[in-house]
């Protein structure tokens, strides 16, 4: 897995932006690992299911965010799924390999279908380090600005209002954006997203 928007990179970008000290960041990083906790149970806690196309070269682009595959099967519809195989044989009929270092699934050489439904668990963590799903770095940091400034005496109730208030339609923006998306486009976007969502907000 390449392109992984970890934790610790949306920490230092708030500490930059609003140029805080080094000393911060012990303070900042345990905010967002509880942000990004409260998110996971929102985005990540229960499996995904997402809709995939199938290749010219009989394979599929593996989610990101993917930790572990629960199944993959053809959608004839109503409920109606045939799962697949996982198999070395690929002269197995719907039978499909994972190929985790490129992250792809290689599937058989007779399959002739356009379109795969993957179910999965995303991910949390990788080497110790946690992750932020792409559609969820705004979000985690309007929560951070929320509960930065809940601590704080010089921010005022109704500015705490605000950021809490800002942090919860975020949230449910994001909420309604995971479904299947072209991961180029999201990683093209992420900085300006970044951006953007630190430049929104200023120390009260």
């Amino acid at each position: 897995m390449e392109d992984l928007i970890y934790l610790d990179e949306v920490v230092n970008s708030y500490l930059s932006q609003y140029r805080l000290p080094d000393s911060a960041y012990g303070r900042v990083i345990q905010l967002g690992i509880r942000g990004r906790k409260e998110l996971h149970l929102h985005s990540a806690g229960k499996p995904v299911k997402v809709e995939l196309e199938v290749q010219a070269d009989k394979t599929l682009e593996l989610p990101c965010d993917l930790l572990n595959i629960i199944s993959i099967g053809i959608d004839h519809g109503e409920d109606n799924i045939d799962f697949l195989t996982e198999s070395e044989d690929l002269t197995i009929p719907n039978s499909f390999l994972v190929d985790e270092t490129n992250s792809r699934i290689t599937l058989g050489y007779n399959f002739s279908h356009g379109n795969l439904v993957l179910e999965y668990l995303p991910q949390a963590s990788q080497d110790g380090e946690y992750l932020v799903h792409p559609l969820f770095v705004e979000p985690l940091i309007n929560y951070i600005i929320w509960q930065d400034g809940r601590g704080d005496r010089k921010t005022s109730d109704g500015t705490k209002r605000e950021n809490e208030r800002i942090y919860y339609n975020s949230l449910r923006h994001a909420r309604r954006a995971v479904k299947p998306f072209n991961l180029d486009q999201v990683y093209k976007s992420y900085s300006r997203v970044l951006s953007n969502a630190l430049s929104v907000y200023k120390w009260i």
